[in-house]
């Protein structure tokens, strides 16, 4: 092969762009400090870095939040401390005007700091932190406490419940709650407590949709199911679809000598088939309660939602059936209802405008709730009250009866209130839940009103009756703070946590891009050598021109 001059000079540029590119690499290398620049130098290690930094951001924000928590834990106990306190000296201060040397005008006097160190108690209960009030659950633009020392925020069953709180993300998946509710600290009570005999959460809501038939919890039987039976004996229609019970399952049962199992019928009826291979367990769930009702419940929902039982006597008498399965033949439940009842019961006496005219209800109907305010009663009695929800339930959800109300007769005079809806969302089921919103005060502070009072008319059996009621309060603080105290160590224990893995994370950070400082400038002056060569030879391998020649 004949080697022309441009072939040498052409490899020799080649090979001297390589060698500067390797120079320009290590030079890059050095002066930023990491070994890559580009993705395309290194994705695997680049992906990873990507992956290390996000994972430093992360810490870097668990850190902010576990600062802010414990920093907010901390305010929080403080207050607590300090409604501690006050309870201390208040109960000094009770200790000493129920002493009977005590004169009136001193009682009046410790009366006077009595009044102080309530305002102190509804200045710690409105306690703030970063422009936030801790106590006041998801409330935290509002006040605990009015001015007066009564709460200024709705203290319903509902948030008794399920109490409203503040939580911070310290890390993956891994919320701690640092908010302290303040009925935990300060108590409540029901102003009135007829109050408590309409609906409230806590006494729960039927759910409906889905049909329902409930049998005997009675499973000591002795019938016979081996003979004679009807290959159609028993059958089950969910949502307009017939399912027979095999007869041979059933007559396997053979009852006569054993008693018949739960597990043997649950089986059966699962088993049922509809004539296509579907069986029962396909269309309806098939139970047995914690209270050993059988349970058969259609999965559709809506209008549509039916189970009906249907049993023939051939070989077996329907009434022995009805034993074995504790339920009834014939019967039909359609599930498009959802209905609540109040707990407690009422007598037409209770059912006054004294008592119901302006009360607040929390009502969710479908999804869209409300809150409504019930109007005069027209007749004051049980009749009345119900006549006035249903008005005022008609106006809340137009058109009138989608959520009726009604009485429900308890014997002796007593009635229960009971709201129901069969009014579904599309093929949905109705849902439904009625709450009342009932004014409530702090029992501490009551405790305190009555302290005071009593010491303005020097009652000192009701003074010495505060002892007893402040040392109550004086452990539940005491217990509260414990409680505090424990989430705030937890935070610390998580604050080092998140310090020894932000360094872990940022050593391996360090592994993975940062260069080898000695290495580079080693690798540098290598290619610094390998570069000046290459320059000196293509010197020597450039053509000399006639220029060269003109000297």
């Amino acid at each position: 092969m004949r080697v022309t001059n441009s072939m040498l000079v052409g490899n020799m540029m080649r090979n001297l762009n390589n060698n500067l590119r390797r120079l320009d690499k290590y030079q890059n290398q050095l002066s930023t400090g990491k070994k890559v620049r580009y993705a395309s130098d290194d994705p695997v290690v680049v992906s990873r870095a990507l992956k290390l930094r996000t994972d430093l951001s992360e810490l870097e924000q668990y850190e902010k939040n576990t600062n802010d928590a414990l920093s907010w834990l901390e305010i929080t106990e403080s207050a607590v401390a300090d409604v501690g306190d006050v309870l201390q000296r208040a109960r000094e201060l009770t200790v000493q005007a129920a002493n009977g040397a005590t004169t009136t005008e001193d009682k009046q006097k410790i009366m006077e700091e009595m009044k102080q160190l309530k305002k102190q108690i509804i200045s710690s209960g409105n306690t703030t932190y970063a422009g936030r009030y801790v106590f006041s659950g998801y409330n935290t633009d509002e006040k605990l406490f009015d001015d007066d020392g009564n709460y200024n925020i709705d203290i319903t069953s509902y948030t008794l419940d399920k109490k409203p709180s503040t939580t911070y993300e310290i890390g993956i998946g891994d919320d701690i709650q640092v908010s302290t509710n303040g009925i935990d600290i300060f108590g409540y009570e029901e102003i009135n407590p007829l109050l408590s005999n309409l609906p409230y959460s806590q006494s729960g809501i039927i759910d409906a949709g889905q049909a329902e038939l409930k049998a005997s919890s009675d499973f000591d039987l002795t019938f016979n199911f081996s003979t004679g039976l009807d290959p159609n004996a028993v059958q089950i229609t969910i949502d307009g679809t017939v399912f027979t019970v095999n007869a041979s399952d059933l007559g396997a049962l053979d009852g006569s000598s054993t008693a018949i199992s739960k597990d043997d019928i649950l089986s059966v009826i699962k088993d049922a088939e509809d004539g296509s291979s579907n069986k029962l367990s396909d269309k309806a769930d098939v139970y047995f309660d914690s209270s050993g009702n059988l349970q058969i419940k259609s999965k559709s929902y809506g209008v549509n939602s039916q189970v009906q039982v249907d049993f023939t006597g051939a070989g077996i008498s329907a009434a022995d059936l009805e034993t074995a399965f504790g339920i009834t033949s014939g019967t039909t439940i359609n599930g498009t209802e959802a209905s609540i009842e109040s707990k407690e019961t009422l007598t037409d006496v209770e059912a006054t405008n004294a008592v119901f005219q302006g009360t607040e209800l929390l009502v969710n109907f479908n999804g869209e709730p409300k809150r409504v305010t019930i109007g005069a009663l027209p007749t004051e009695d049980i009749d009345g009250l119900v006549t006035a929800l249903n008005t005022t339930l008609d106006s809340a959800y137009p058109p009138g009866g989608k959520i009726v109300t009604s009485k429900v007769d308890q014997g002796g005079g007593n009635y229960s209130i009971k709201f129901t809806t069969n009014t579904a969302v599309g093929d949905s089921r109705p849902n439904l839940n009625v709450d009342v919103v009932r004014v409530k005060e702090s029992t501490l502070m009551n405790d305190f009103e009555e302290v005071i009072a009593a010491m303005n008319s020097g009652d000192e059996e009701k003074i010495g009756e505060f002892l007893g009621k402040v040392d109550n309060h004086m452990d539940n603080i005491l217990s509260v703070r414990a409680d505090i105290g424990a989430r705030a160590n937890r935070m610390e224990l998580v604050k080092e946590r998140i310090a020894s893995d932000n360094l872990s994370f940022t050593k391996l950070l360090s592994q993975n891009e940062d260069a080898d400082t000695a290495e580079v400038i080693m690798k540098l002056q290598s290619e610094e050598n390998v570069y000046r060569a290459s320059l000196s030879v293509g010197a020597k391998v450039i053509q000399p021109t006639l220029i060269d020649f003109i000297r």
